[in-house]
């Protein structure tokens, strides 16, 4: 089982913020090859960041996945054989211990 969150992610090249899929461990199956490591930049000069690299889903031109293409990242993850789980993922939610940028859980099916 994998979280998957969305963060603020500065790109380092055009200078613009953006909200990215991260995922919490690099997959040990096929999904593997639709994610990779960078290093996560700070966003603020006066804001340390909890850690230096994520991982992240692979996008267009070698940029990470990006929260408007959530229809790829569906499909990404549905052609790899998983799904989300939509009961582990509400009870998340409604917790009152919340993880921070929560999107929600994925299973193999």
């Amino acid at each position: 089982m994998y979280q998957i969150n969305v963060i603020t992610y500065l790109n380092q090249y055009s200078k613009e913020y953006s909200k990215i899929f991260t995922i919490n461990q690099f997959p040990k199956d096929s999904l593997k090859n639709e994610c990779t490591r960078i290093q996560y930049p700070k966003i603020s000069p006066f804001k340390e960041n909890s850690r230096s690299c994520i991982i992240v889903f692979k996008g267009g031109n070698n940029n990470p996945l990006s929260i408007d293409e959530l229809d790829q990242l569906i499909c990404k993850l549905m052609t790899h054989g998983y799904v989300i789980d939509y009961k582990l993922t509400k009870i998340m939610q409604q917790s009152k211990s919340q993880i921070e940028d929560f999107l929600f859980f994925i299973k193999k099916q």
